[in-house]
């Protein structure tokens, strides 16, 4: 999921007496503030994104529903994991985002229309997905293979390590295991950052709520792909009912929560950082 990025306007052109020092430290804030917003913003939604999960598997796996995990622990499997490359992801997105509309604008010369804001904020959410898809594929392998095992063994059933699930990945698939479901993981950032990058700012109930909708089936078939290395359904899956499983108990309430969180963990750092 991606960060909001709240500076709508175009950028300004640095001015010739800004000293490197000021806007390297200005550009470290920035990334420090947006990494730590992201971050805080992914563990208050941790519990909704098991929510989604459950909600999502039990869809689509109507012969073989997995169990719902009744300790609230169980709940934040993975989320340390998912939260901690939530940081360069979000830093990047500032980063990748300010250039393409430093790029657009020719630094700062003239105003960005609407369009190009939004071909900005797509580009960024196409260039997030480099990072997204890897730790959102580990997070999910993770909590499957948990739920599985605590299946199997119950209370004694070991802690499934995020080490554990990456060289499994890597013994099965190789690299491109990482990448599993790339594609639909791409056109959800995309659609993602160009709802909330644009609209967040003016309409913070609403964008998260349109995110949320116009992401969901991508979202799902996602899912879908990587819990099940095997699974295979024709695309016209994503206009049924089941697709959208998850929206109200998981997706939504992640929208809500991050961007009610990572905003003002964003703001609060690059306050305390920019004291003097």
């Amino acid at each position: 999921m991606t960060q909001p990025l709240s500076n709508t306007a175009a950028p300004s052109c640095p001015q010739p007496n800004d000293p490197p020092k000021t806007t390297w430290r200005n550009a470290l804030v920035q990334v420090i503030a947006g990494g730590t917003g992201g971050a805080a913003g992914i563990f208050a939604c941790g519990p909704f994104f098991y929510f989604k999960l459950y909600a999502q598997q039990k869809a689509s796996q109507l012969h073989n529903p997995p169990a719902f995990q009744k300790n609230p622990l169980k709940w934040f499997v993975g989320v340390p994991t998912l939260a901690s490359a939530m940081f360069p992801v979000v830093a990047f997105q500032f980063l990748a985002n300010d250039a393409l509309r430093k790029k657009l604008s020719q630094n700062g010369t003239h105003e960005l229309s609407p369009a190009e804001k939004l071909a900005c904020s797509v580009g960024t959410g196409a260039l997030s997905t480099a990072f997204v898809c890897p730790q959102e594929l580990i997070w999910t392998q993770q909590q499957t293979l948990q739920g599985e095992l605590d299946n199997q063994m119950g209370e004694k059933a070991p802690k499934m390590s995020a080490k554990e699930v990456i060289q499994k990945i890597w013994r099965e698939h190789g690299i491109k295991g990482f990448y599993r479901a790339g594609g639909e993981t791409m056109g959800r950032e995309m659609v993602c950052a160009s709802v909330l990058t644009n609209l967040v700012a003016e309409y913070p109930l609403l964008a998260p709520l349109m995110g949320a909708a116009l992401s969901q089936p991508l979202d799902g078939r996602k899912t879908n792909k990587q819990v099940d290395f095997n699974y295979k359904a024709p695309l016209r899956e994503m206009c049924k009912v089941k697709a959208f499983s998850g929206l109200m108990i998981g997706r939504i309430p992640i929208y809500l929560v991050f961007m009610n969180t990572a905003p003002l963990v964003n703001e609060a750092v690059k306050r305390a950082l920019s004291k003097e």
